[in-house]
């Protein structure tokens, strides 16, 4: 009787480290959703940009506001996932900007691979990334 006790009781423990082992190789869900929030939010980043590559080609110029660049696309561009509130948009110079948001966590390119790989490097926390939009290529004049 006292083995059979034994076996229960080793069997009850080996059961639970690997319950325990299974969960610390598991992200939880919090932290699932962390990632899904970071991760839309680089998306966001990357449409925003691409709309700014676009009026800059157009206008030589990256635009003021991001008011701007709705009024220039007709389209209402994302807002922050977690919090509503619109990304920050500075523009810099002619050609420079600048396009802010909080990240919950460190993102590294490698784990990226969903077209915004351009955003997908940054720290946690309050980050702004510093862009330049290339130069505008003039059209060819007809020989």
């Amino acid at each position: 009787m006292r083995a059979r006790g034994w076996t229960t009781a080793a069997l009850m423990l080996v059961a639970g480290l690997a319950v325990l082992a299974a969960l610390m190789l598991v992200d939880s869900p919090w932290q699932e959703r962390r990632q899904r929030v970071d991760q839309a939010r680089e998306r966001d980043l990357q449409q925003i940009d691409s709309a700014i590559l676009s009026f800059h080609g157009h206008h030589d110029a990256v635009p003021a506001s991001l008011d701007e660049l709705s009024r220039y696309t007709h389209i209402s561009y994302p807002r922050d996932p977690e919090t509503n509130a619109p990304y920050r948009y500075e523009a810099v110079g002619r050609s420079s900007y600048r396009l802010c948001t909080t990240f919950y966590d460190a993102g590294t390119a490698s784990t990226q691979n969903d077209g915004a790989a351009a955003f997908a490097t940054h720290p946690a926390g309050a980050y702004c990334f510093a862009l330049v939009a290339p130069p505008r290529v003039a059209p060819r004049a007809a020989d």
